[in-house]
């Protein structure tokens, strides 16, 4: 089981995405945080928190290097972590970070694609209505998410 969940970081306190009804103080620099967990272990915790929007430009990046079958590697947006996604086969993703240690785990590829597609969509969508004034990049990466979901009718985004 895959669970994602955004989060702001607003004053010092962690707000989940769909209960933030305020502004932020730097539409430039949304700081926040992407949990990820995967059979109950956290792999992304509150505690690596970074750009939340640039973090997820990265997820659809590297969605879009697996589906292409390449590896994918990357540091988070301002902060010296490590993120990758590495296929195994055909089926199945090794998850990687190494904020807390080094965690590793194997997912179905298909169940990660659809879970990252489905919460960054949420995400993209959302920020699309609260900061317009980047709806380009938004809207940038819901074209992506589209590109995704029609590559293989396989993954239900």
């Amino acid at each position: 089981m895959i669970k994602i969940e955004t989060y702001f970081f607003i004053n010092n306190e962690f707000i989940p995405m769909n209960r933030f009804k305020g502004q932020f103080d730097d539409i430039d620099y949304i700081e926040g945080a992407i949990e990820l967990t995967i059979n109950n272990k956290k792999i992304i915790s509150l505690k690596s928190w970074d750009y939340v929007d640039q973090l997820w430009a990265y997820f659809i990046n590297g969605i879009e290097e697996i589906q292409n079958m390449r590896n994918f590697f990357t540091y988070f947006p301002d902060q010296p972590v490590v993120l990758s996604f590495t296929l195994e086969d055909n089926d199945f993703v090794k998850i990687g970070t190494d904020y807390d240690g080094e965690i590793y785990l194997s997912v179905p590829k298909k169940e990660f694609i659809s879970t990252v597609c489905s919460e960054a969509e949420h995400f993209f969508k959302h920020m699309s209505n609260i900061v317009p004034q980047h709806k380009n990049f938004w809207n940038e990466y819901l074209g992506k998410i589209k590109k995704i979901k029609g590559h293989n009718s396989t993954y239900d985004c």
